[in-house]
């Protein structure tokens, strides 16, 4: 019973093996057929094959797609209604028409010496750009909790929903302008961002 587990075994493998040989010898002999080809990345990057994912060609050079970063960091200020202050970690997904900014932000604002209200809280924020570059208008979708001393203390959702305008100020740093309005207990809220 073992020599036959054994021979089925081998018979597994080298049938395996035969396969990949083949697929490789088939990759080398049409080197077109991006599929099984070992080499198409790098003939992509170096442009020996033509007409092959033109959207990323077009706009975006390959040497700043082998260099994105996967990671970010955000610091933002909040204006106009109550002041406050934002610090956050991201992580970035790019496709091939738009790219996603995912957030996990702490945050703090304060109405002194205008109004006793302090607030607290946690929200994710999702920004989504359709440029690769992560530069012009997005659209943003934020939720998460608020902890607010007002005269009494209690917990408010944070739901919301804006846009914003991305300018690129350095290799993989941004100054942003955005504004958002939903469910809170500040209906809206206009920030000053800087990330990186």
């Amino acid at each position: 019973m073992k020599k036959i587990i054994l021979m089925v075994f081998l018979m597994l493998l080298t049938g395996s093996l035969y396969c990949d040989v083949k697929q490789d010898i088939d990759a080398l002999l049409h080197p077109n057929i991006l599929n099984y080809n070992v080499f198409a990345q790098n003939e992509l990057i170096n442009d020996k094959i033509p007409n092959t994912q033109p959207a990323i060609k077009d706009t975006v050079s390959q040497k700043l797609l082998l260099k994105r970063p996967k990671t970010c960091f955000t610091f933002a200020l909040d204006t106009v209604v109550m002041p406050g202050i934002k610090i956050g970690f991201g992580w970035i997904k790019y496709d091939s028409t738009s790219t996603q900014e995912t957030f996990l932000i702490l945050h703090g604002n304060s109405g002194w010496p205008l109004w006793p209200i302090f607030t607290t809280g946690i929200h994710g924020q999702v920004n989504t750009f359709r440029s690769p570059e992560r530069d012009g208008f997005y659209t943003s979708c934020n939720i998460g909790l608020d902890y607010l001393l007002f005269p009494g203390t209690f917990l408010s959702p944070y739901f919301t929903f804006g846009i914003g305008y991305s300018f690129k100020t350095g290799n993989n740093s941004f100054f942003r302008i955005s504004g958002d309005l939903g469910v809170k207990w500040l209906l809206a809220s206009i920030t000053l961002s800087y990330v990186f």
